[in-house]
């Protein structure tokens, strides 16, 4: 007796005649599927830190906890000094970059910061540890994968992919340390893969800055995972908070996020303007967040120009009584009012005008 038999292996289909002991009777032949992706080259490479100074790095977070069960992940930022540099800087830290970065990261806005350094003797001990991480996607079907790893630390950093090191110990210094390693298929896995950087500093200055490049065969590229630390659903290289879930926006940059922000369109003039007029009155901000001129815009949409008049003049006599301003100032405010549009009628037009 002999049956028909089909099966797919990998990308090819293999089809033919077999006899009830599995044996190829008439023929055998082999098509290759074209619906079934053939794996290329595909690589990727994730530089840290490019960007402003101050500014959040795109993909990375730092955490001062990250052995913990649940360590508490955060905002990573391109560091910056905040004291004068030796003419010897590089993009804000004495030392200079790897291939590939132009600045150095730090969990701290600034390389300086206190939370950042490491106080206790050198010589090895690990006074600070911080730890960063990196997470990508990769599909189901990478395999011949490589990893090239180059970093300058300040002082010390362990790699690991996905819980198990890669390579050795890097003991930072003004050179650059790189490690080729190849990985077994079993070292990235279909989804979520985590690059963690321990970094370890023992006094003075911190950071690190960093180049990986991830190369193998695969049917699609890797993507790298746009890190979201408060899980407000905004990104952080787009969250003007990046550590605060109920901030993510400010749009009159005055530092308070538009959600807590009284006047989210705030007007920090230096002087006080009531419509088009410049009473030349200094703009104070009266609360955070909120200017002289924020709450005299409030009654912009007065009916009658009357009521504008003396509201814009009541609020001038309580900063006045407040001591925020003089009578003189005050007088400048209101008449800045009087002479305004709002609240008056349209003229009216002519007979025979249109």
């Amino acid at each position: 007796m002999e049956f028909f038999h089909s099966e797919s292996i990998n990308n090819w289909t293999i089809e033919g005649h077999w006899d009830d002991q599995n044996r190829a009777t008439e023929r055998t032949y082999i098509v290759e599927d074209d619906d079934v992706p053939v794996p290329t080259p595909q690589s990727a490479t994730f530089a840290g830190g490019n960007g402003t100074l101050g500014s959040v790095v795109t993909g990375v977070e730092a955490s001062f906890n990250g052995d913990a069960a649940s360590p508490t992940w955060q905002t990573a930022y391109i560091a910056r000094k905040a004291v004068v540099a030796p003419a010897t800087i590089g993009d804000g830290h004495d030392w200079s970059t790897v291939p590939g970065a132009s600045q150095w990261i730090s969990a701290c806005t600034t390389l300086d910061d206190v939370d950042c350094i490491g106080v206790g003797p050198a010589g090895g001990k690990d006074d600070i540890v911080i730890w960063y991480r990196i997470q990508f996607d990769v599909p189901a079907n990478w395999s011949d994968v490589t990893i090239d790893f180059t970093t300058k630390v300040d002082n010390a950093a362990s790699v690991f992919l996905n819980g198990n090191q890669v390579g050795t110990r890097i003991i930072g210094g003004n050179h650059v340390s790189t490690f080729h390693e190849s990985l077994s298929d079993g070292s990235l896995q279909a989804g979520t893969n985590n690059i963690i950087v321990r970094m370890e500093d023992w006094g003075g200055l911190s950071g690190i800055n960093y180049r990986i490049d991830l190369n193998g065969l695969s049917t699609a590229p890797i993507v790298v995972i746009e890190r979201d630390s408060d899980g407000d659903g905004v990104p952080n290289s787009s969250d003007a908070f990046p550590n605060d879930p109920n901030e993510w926006a400010d749009s009159d940059g005055d530092e308070i996020g538009d959600n807590a922000d009284p006047f989210d369109n705030s007007s920090d003039s230096a002087t006080v303007l009531v419509g088009d007029c410049d009473s030349g009155v200094g703009n104070q901000e009266v609360a955070p967040g909120a200017y002289f001129s924020d709450f005299i815009a409030e009654f912009g949409d007065s009916a009658l120009h009357g009521n504008y008049v003396g509201a814009v003049s009541a609020l001038a006599n309580e900063w006045k009584k407040d001591g925020l301003i003089s009578g003189c100032d005050k007088g400048k405010i209101t008449s800045c009012a009087a002479q305004s549009d709002t609240g008056k009628p349209e003229p009216r037009k002519g007979k025979g005008k249109k």
